[in-house]
């Protein structure tokens, strides 16, 4: 309970991309094997420079026992993270931003909070348990609130505006009316699979995931799902061909030889009202095309609030998923679509579809005063992480990693 108590407190506090979380989570310290060579004193081997200083195994070994232990990881080798952690917190201490002592005791004293005051007993016991003195406690706390306080100091004038909050909310949250023209799968009639047809596209399906069971398991499954797949692919090809007469057209002609395919017709306006949504929930076809359309951004920033009070972070992940995908990698292409464009092809459980937009409409800026401040700090944590982002690198290209060993030393 304690080490996830912990492990939330730091993973609340860190800001940083995926590329730089096995530097900023506690990492543990495993010795590694040295021997051989002619080494006498395993100790003074150079890991890495930092500003054309060595750093020795010695001081990666000190600095790693105090940094792991609060953690709980499993990770047994990552010399390379460990001198990457080194180098922040040197670079941090160098540069005047410490962490006292006593802002240490103050994180402790919350980690280790009953009914919101110091719970000595269980403090007690946790340092029992791991055999730790409190100044073990208090120097590992120190060296990963440093590096805390690095993000912290490095991106401290980062700011958003209201006008870059208010145009993401804009393009991230447009209306449409939309005509949706579906093309059935079952349409296509495809021959039953020969073995050979069936092998080949067995070894498509598995040759990307090593666990994929063994060909004579699955054979009775295969034909079905060949024949499934050939016919969203004739579909696909169809859906595009279509596509492609109707961008030759313009305007009304465009609209009309819309209306005139001979396929499943349906019209889908977002955002939906209540009874829309209902119509929508029943039918797969139509939330799937809405789920392409629409980011659903203020009822998922406005259930922002809830999850983090519920200390779900799996669910706060999962919500936040499209919105930090729009935020890193630009939003979905749908939704830069005018009135009268054609979306590409989108894939149904059943069907393959085409898409007019018969009107874009503005977004709605009703919710948008009391998201305001969830979507600015959404986009301020990304803009940190870029920032950070960029110190990082920085900083790296003047840390050199060598790990020189006996072994290196006779290679060269």
């Amino acid at each position: 309970m304690v080490i996830k108590k912990l492990n939330s407190i730091f993973h609340k506090h860190s800001r940083v991309l995926l590329l730089i979380l096995a530097v900023l989570v506690i990492i543990p310290f495993v010795l590694g094997d040295f021997r051989g060579g002619g080494c006498d004193d395993p100790q003074s081997m150079t890991v890495g420079t930092m500003n054309g200083k060595k750093v020795k195994v010695s001081d990666l070994r000190q600095f790693g026992q105090s940094l792991s232990l609060l953690g709980n990881s499993n990770r047994q080798d990552d010399w390379q993270s460990l001198f990457n952690a080194y180098c922040l917190v040197k670079y941090a201490e160098d540069n005047g931003v410490v962490v006292t002592d006593d802002e240490a005791a103050e994180e402790l004293r919350k980690i280790f909070s009953k009914d919101g005051k110091f719970s000595k007993a269980d403090y007690d016991k946790f340092l029992s348990g791991r055999r730790l003195t409190n100044s073990d406690v208090v120097e590992s706390l120190r060296l990963n609130m440093t590096i805390q306080k690095l993000q912290q100091t490095v991106c401290r004038g980062v700011v958003v505006t209201d006008d870059e909050v208010k145009s993401f909310y804009e393009l991230a949250s447009p209306g449409f009316d939309l005509e949706i023209c579906a093309i059935p799968l079952k349409k296509f009639r495809v021959d039953e699979p020969k073995e050979k047809d069936l092998k080949e596209f067995y070894s498509q399906i598995s040759k990307f995931n090593p666990n994929y069971p063994a060909y004579d398991e699955v054979k009775k499954n295969l034909p079905e799902m060949y024949k499934s797949v050939k016919q969203r692919e004739t579909a696909v090809k169809l859906a595009e061909q279509e596509i492609a007469k109707l961008l030759k057209l313009n305007g009304e002609k465009r609209a009309q030889a819309f209306a005139a395919l001979k396929f499943d017709h349906k019209k889908l306006s977002i955002p939906a009202n209540a009874a829309e949504m209902e119509k929508i929930n029943k039918d797969m076809n139509l939330m799937q095309v809405y789920q392409s359309f629409c980011l659903d951004l203020p009822k998922n920033l406005a259930m922002i609030p809830q999850i983090e009070k519920s200390n779900n972070p799996q669910l706060l992940q999962f919500m936040l998923g499209q919105i930090n995908q729009a935020l890193i990698g630009g939003l979905p292409q749908e939704l830069s679509l005018q009135s009268g464009d054609i979306a590409r092809p989108v894939n149904l459980s059943d069907a393959v579809a085409l898409v007019r937009v018969v009107k874009r409409k503005p977004a709605a800026l009703q919710e948008f005063a009391k998201n305001q401040e969830i979507l600015r700090k959404l986009m301020t944590n990304l803009k940190e992480q870029l920032v950070f982002q960029d110190f990082y690198n920085e900083l790296m290209r003047q840390c050199v990693f060598t790990m020189e060993t006996a072994e290196n030393k006779q290679a060269e």
